[in-house]
């Protein structure tokens, strides 16, 4: 039995708990827009004064709670930065007296929130001190070089780039650690192809500086020159540390775990990035599909719906929850949600939405409904007069197993005139292969290369020409497609054309090697196809856990007419992820009819035929073979989770 004090500690300890159970979320932060000053002084000498300071504040007010200063170039840069704040100011003289009159104004009221006066002898004084009035106990301490910033100002005014790039160059001289000239010099001798020198510039600036706001920006800086993904991962790390508020790099840290397909982490930051600017809508669409990715299906839904009720006429939100539900295997709803995102907007997408709903009605097992729905797309590419509408029924046709129907289809189409009938043909012999009919493929491949007058046609129809080769050891696959596609194709090119003759030769050990280093590089949003292929190839060598990883989610639904090389996988996925020991999303029944409709078998081995070794050597001269790295990939999702923000990597230089 609880004397009174016990009971009374306890309902404090009880009382204690619940409050920090009920604790109030942060408050977003705040961003402020850092604008160039004025010059009243009437001595044009001291423009450079103003150009400088939106660098020297936001380099300097930074680790604040829930604000965040950045740099910008003008009053134009208020918007695309999500600025709620900006400060601006102007500065006069008096004798040898620098003063600076300094406002900071919410935006969406215009009212003024502090105003405040600096002054000083030198310029460089100035800028600390306004970041003490503003950021009091976190600006950086120190006061910059006077001549490095008088010098870097001075580039930033010039509109010539060889002056501009001997004053960033003098810059450096008077302060080699000085961040903005060090960044923005490293980005005019890389954008000029001197890779090295550049890197270098980075280099020094930043040794020695290890655990500084210096460091962490000139290390991102460092890696992206470098194409080095975990040297920009530690400068983002390093600099989120430093600047806690900043969403935009908590965003780029999500958006690397991603790449990285490191989903958790990924997780971890997007939910960092809501929490920061829960209004900003497209961050939403970010944590929702890494939540997707991460098979945190529950995660996924509430993100969307948060999406949805924010942009309730944004169709790209309900296109969002299709694509959760459809990695989750849950058609039905994806069906729903793909109609509804087609609703709140007809020409979205082109009416791709009706294209998706129609393959989920498709893995539904309701192949009369699914036609329905893709006639309704059917209908809206050609109220848009779309040339190519007609391939994209042969295609759905072919990617829902009525293959014979198709093939008639795409033959007749192969002979139109124009670039019409070589895009067909291409399409045409790809389904020939998988049909195992490699010669009749080497031919309609070759006509579309003879006959294709656009050079990304040209360019895949050589290389379907080069995967109806007779059949052959994985080596001779390699030398063969280095004989037909030779420097300057890129070697990512070249190994993504070696993937597709290894798989449809059923050379999957050699195979996964190359799919797991194309996996690595590619994007979730874009990577369905490699990653259903590196599955196959997984289980056809035994090693079936990871297979099931890989085969988890389930591929988003192609797109007929474009996704060439998606009936390599689409719909013999279900089957791959039956031997994955994964179970199907669908019912005894639905289950049964797409099963027994498709049959299910993986890519057909290449049949022998006799090759055309001499029409071979010529396309690989072709200068639009030279240029099929350049050229759009058939096989790439064009969509990007993302549409409404671009990719972003926090910027040194406005």
């Amino acid at each position: 039995m609880f004397c009174r004090r016990e009971l009374a500690c306890l309902l404090l300890a009880v009382s204690i708990v619940s409050l920090a159970c009920h604790r109030a979320p942060p408050p977003p932060a705040v961003r402020v827009a850092v604008i160039p000053w004025e010059n009243l002084s009437a001595r044009e000498t001291l423009d450079w004064i103003g150009r400088v300071a939106p660098y020297e504040i936001s380099a300097r007010a930074i680790g604040g709670p829930h604000k965040v200063f950045l740099a910008a170039a003008s009053e134009h840069d208020l918007l695309p930065m999500r600025a709620r704040q900006a400060l601006s100011g102007y500065y006069e003289t008096s004798g040898n007296t620098l003063r600076a009159h300094v406002t900071l104004r919410d935006l969406s009221t215009s009212r003024n929130l502090l105003q405040f006066v600096v002054e000083s002898e030198k310029a460089a004084d100035l800028y600390p001190a306004v970041c003490a009035r503003l950021s009091p106990g976190t600006a950086s301490s120190g006061v910059s070089n006077q001549a490095a910033l008088e010098t870097f100002g001075r580039a930033l005014l010039s509109s010539e780039p060889g002056v501009k790039r001997d004053l960033l160059t003098q810059a450096l001289k008077a302060d080699p650690h000085y961040t903005p000239a060090a960044a923005l010099l490293a980005q005019i001798t890389n954008a000029a192809g001197d890779s090295q020198t550049a890197a270098a510039i980075l280099e020094t600036a930043r040794s020695g500086r290890a655990g500084t706001w210096t460091w962490a920006q000139l290390t991102q800086e460092l890696g992206a020159i470098r194409r080095d993904p975990d040297l920009v991962l530690k400068g983002l790390e390093a600099s989120a540390a430093l600047s806690p508020s900043n969403a935009d790099i908590t965003r780029a840290l999500g958006e690397s775990q991603v790449l990285r397909h490191h989903y958790p982490e990924a997780v971890k930051w997007f939910r960092k990035t809501v929490t920061l600017e829960p209004g900003e809508i497209p961050f939403w669409n970010l944590l929702a599909y890494a939540q997707a990715y991460a098979r945190d299906f529950t995660g996924a839904r509430a993100s969307a719906e948060q999406y949805r009720n924010l942009a309730p006429g944004d169709p790209n939100a309900w296109d969002t929850t299709g694509e959760v539900e459809w990695y989750a295997g849950e058609f039905a709803a994806a069906e729903k949600a793909f109609l509804e995102a087609q609703q709140k907007q007809p020409l979205f997408l082109g009416g791709l939405e009706f294209s998706k709903a129609a393959f989920a009605r498709f893995l539904a097992g309701d192949l009369a409904a699914a036609d329905q729905l893709f006639h309704r797309y059917l209908e809206t590419r050609r109220a848009l007069k779309d040339p190519l509408t007609d391939l994209r029924e042969a295609h759905w046709w072919f990617l829902t197993a009525r293959r014979a129907k198709a093939l008639d289809r795409l033959s007749t189409l192969s002979r139109a005139a124009g670039d019409a009938g070589p895009r067909a043909g291409v399409f045409y012999a790809l389904c020939l292969m998988e049909e195992g009919k490699s010669s009749e493929a080497l031919a309609a491949a070759g006509s579309a290369a003879k006959n294709a007058a656009s050079p990304a046609v040209r360019a895949t129809a050589g290389l379907l020409v080069l995967l109806a080769q007779p059949a052959a050891s994985a080596e001779e696959w390699r030398s063969r497609v280095d004989r037909a596609f030779p420097p300057p194709v890129s070697a990512p090119g070249r190994r993504q054309m070696l993937i597709y003759a290894l798989v449809l030769g059923r050379h999957y050990a050699p195979a996964v090697r190359l799919l797991e280093s194309a996996y690595v590089e590619t994007s979730p949003a874009s990577a369905d196809e490699t990653r259903m292929l590196l599955g196959q190839a997984l289980l056809a060598t035994g090693n079936r856990q990871r297979a099931a990883e890989l085969l988890a989610n389930y591929p988003l639904p192609p797109q007929p007419g474009e996704t060439l090389f998606a009936t390599l996988y689409f719909p013999a996925f279900l089957e791959w992820r039956k031997a994955a020991g994964l179970a199907i999303s669908l019912n005894r029944q639905s289950s049964a009819s797409v099963m027994s409709r498709t049959g299910l078998r993986g890519a057909s081995p290449l049949r022998s035929v006799r090759g055309n070794g001499t029409y071979l050597a010529g396309l690989s001269r072709s200068p639009a073979i030279q240029a099929l790295a350049a050229a759009p990939w058939p096989s790439r999702r064009a969509s990007v989770p993302n549409r409404a923000i671009p990719p972003c990597r926090p910027a040194l230089v406005h």
